[in-house]
């Protein structure tokens, strides 16, 4: 969504809830967007971190807010776990936030969603809807943050994504692992704090993946940009892309590009001490790779 689109439908939605001082509001939503921008954020990334235009109405009219819980679809038991079921042709994007269950992602092969999980008292998820429709968020009750860590038997998130869906997936979570198969995306964001990461077999045009002490595993993944970061787990990837940038602290660096070592600009970063093999021309594929006391060992494979 543009700027002028947000405010656009935030003046609709300010005027529809009879909400004061209207151009004030909206020229302090314009204000700081720009301030933001000014400070190198990316448009869409400032509107999307933003509550939704009918969101910031309600709290402004000082009306409790609640993301609508999603009407249509049917719940039903399926193996002794929940299985909730819609159709989900006008999908744009999808969110999971979870603090510590496994997550598990795959393609099916019908235009259904599915989401399956275990339901337990104090303990359930939530699957909602913004912008009539077109995102959908699935989040969990988040325990008090001494639970997090807990030894506990892990539950498990499955969501099986419609088979002609190609649009954004964002996954964050604590210590749950996150693990991504046979999907086709535009784009994916992956992040952990501890738990591992597997994406394997998947075309995502652009591929973010993030942990601070888990392992990360990207095998046999198409993509155009790629970015791996860790700090002290190990990163193995297996990938065809154009752009590549992998980061790492202590962790160590395993890369297999498909691909001619001649088509790319490489460089990397270790210990502090730049070294570039060739020169970045503007048209070519880049292959960056920094770390600080971790190895990298890369090669290429026709």
């Amino acid at each position: 969504m543009t700027k002028e689109v947000f405010l656009k439908e935030l003046r609709e939605d300010l005027e529809n809830y009879e909400v004061n001082d209207i151009d004030e509001i909206i020229a302090y939503f314009d204000e700081m967007i720009e301030d933001k921008k000014d400070n190198g954020m990316d448009e869409e990334v400032i509107i999307d971190s933003l509550d939704s235009p009918k969101e910031i109405a309600l709290v402004l009219k000082g009306k409790e807010v609640k993301e609508e819980e999603i009407r249509e679809g049917e719940y039903e038991m399926c193996d002794g776990r929940v299985r909730y079921t819609k159709e989900a042709t006008d999908l744009l994007s999808i969110s999971i936030d979870i603090a510590d269950d496994e997550i598990k992602v795959t393609r099916g092969d019908d235009d259904n969603l599915y989401v399956i999980f275990e339901e337990k008292e104090n303990d359930h998820y939530k699957i909602k809807e913004k912008d009539r429709g077109s995102k959908l968020k699935i989040e969990k009750n988040t325990p008090p943050i001494f639970n997090i860590f807990n030894s506990k038997e892990r539950a498990l998130l499955e969501l099986i994504l419609p088979s002609g869906y190609s649009g954004e997936l964002k996954i964050e979570t604590v210590s749950g692992n996150i693990e991504g198969s046979d999907l086709k995306l535009r784009k994916l964001r992956a992040e952990t704090v501890s738990g591992d990461v597997v994406i394997e077999n998947c075309d995502i045009e652009d591929l973010k993946v993030q942990a601070v002490s888990g392992d990360i595993e990207v095998k046999d993944v198409r993509a155009v940009s790629l970015k791996v970061d860790n700090v002290s787990g190990d990163s193995e990837i297996d990938v065809k892309a154009d752009f590549i940038k992998t980061e790492s602290v202590s962790g160590d660096l395993i890369i297999d590009i498909k691909g001619e070592e001649k088509d790319y600009a490489i460089y990397y970063d270790k210990l502090m001490k730049d070294y570039k093999l060739r020169t970045e021309l503007k048209d070519q594929k880049h292959l960056k790779m920094e770390s600080v006391s971790g190895a990298i060992d890369y090669h290429f494979t026709a």
